[in-house]
């Protein structure tokens, strides 16, 4: 954790909070083992991103929530992440960057660079990215969480919608091992009608993080 710097006060307490808290009643649903623990993290950085890493952790980006216009819609990319860290991904994920590092080091590079190159901070964070298998069961928890949260599955189309519409094919942080947008919004349409989930329903907005409202409303 302290090569990520998670081990640091927040300087964003109360945005941390609100994510926190919405996280809890998103994560009240979704089954996580027992002693499983999820701590999420306001970056304060214009990229639109969001992910997960070691021991639970969530990190997700200004740019990111700058680009969403309902509360179901930042459920949806907490209720991803958070599917990620039930599925253990992080932990694969990692296996096989240690595998790929052995791999490094039967060719001839070894030393501290390779060790930096495994468990240096952008490494930690998203490691080689998750394989499209786990991508698929991360976007089934998140639609399983929606929908037992708010009743549709509306915030994760509403998401992938939006930033098809703005970004088209250009390649977002957030996409670089996903496929496109579109490509999800159709898919996740596809999944939510075989699951017979709703996808439209009455959106929550987004509040400004810094009144008291957001942190106190979502309980």
């Amino acid at each position: 954790q302290g090569r990520l710097g998670l081990d640091r006060a927040s300087e964003h307490p109360e945005k941390d909070l609100a994510l926190q808290r919405l996280a809890d009643r998103l994560a009240s649903e979704m089954d996580l083992p027992e002693g499983m623990r999820i701590q999420v993290h306001y970056v304060d950085a214009d990229i639109v991103n969001a992910g997960a890493t070691l021991g639970g952790h969530l990190l997700i980006y200004r740019g990111l929530i700058e680009e969403i216009e309902s509360e179901q819609a930042l459920a949806a990319v907490l209720a991803h992440e958070i599917g990620h860290v039930r599925e253990r991904h992080v932990v694969q994920s990692l296996g096989r960057g240690v595998a790929v590092l052995l791999g490094l080091q039967a060719i001839g590079v070894k030393g501290q660079w390779a060790t930096d190159w495994l468990l240096g901070e952008s490494a930690q964070l998203t490691l080689l990215g998750f394989s499209r298998d786990a991508e698929r069961e991360a976007d089934q928890a998140a639609l399983e969480a929606l929908h037992r949260s708010y009743g549709d599955v509306g915030g994760a189309i509403e998401l992938f919608e939006l930033f098809a519409e703005r970004h088209g094919s250009e390649s977002l942080d957030l996409w670089r091992t996903h496929p496109g947008p579109e490509r999800r919004r159709l898919e996740m349409i596809e999944r939510a009608e075989n699951l017979g989930y709703p996808v439209e329903g009455e959106r929550l907005p987004v509040p400004e993080f810094t009144t008291s409202s957001f942190a106190s409303r979502i309980t």
